[in-house]
């Protein structure tokens, strides 16, 4: 099987047998494990959106919304990595996407969340600044007589 991790789709396709009870069966369970909590996630974003909204100073509702948007952020990219790896075997698309598509689910999604997060700390912001840009800003460049 050619693919970076056992996966069941990859199992059940490499099966000379009929498929279609075990692809509908991995399919179904799929959709209880990844929506189910998916649809928790959003029915508890609308009770903080409403919440946020009765805020009444812009200074703490700005400070909800930005919490609140890394937190989609993150689970916006896992559940599209993982919309993206279950799509591509649905669709008669090379290998190598399909192996991409595990990749970004499986690796590159839990690595970006703690990056997506860390950049929310200040003193983190202006450390990469700091590197960013070593000579300050309004630094010229040219040599200081």
């Amino acid at each position: 099987i050619y693919h970076c991790f056992c996966d069941h789709l990859a199992v059940v396709q490499a099966s000379c047998s009929d498929t279609a009870p075990q692809t509908f069966m991995g399919f179904c369970i799929a959709m209880v494990v990844s929506f189910l909590p998916l649809l928790l996630v959003l029915l508890s974003y609308a009770h903080i959106l409403a919440s946020v909204l009765h805020i009444r100073s812009r200074e703490g509702r700005s400070k909800a919304f930005s919490t609140c948007s890394s937190h989609l952020l993150v689970v916006g990219t896992y559940y599209s990595s993982i919309a993206i790896a279950y799509v591509a075997y649905r669709a008669d698309l090379p290998l190598d996407f399909h192996i991409m598509g595990n990749v970004v689910f499986a690796i590159l999604t839990p690595v970006l969340n703690p990056l997506i997060y860390t950049l929310r700390n200040k003193d983190v912001k202006a450390a990469i600044t700091k590197m960013a840009c070593p000579q300050g800003p309004g630094h010229s460049g040219a040599l200081d007589p």
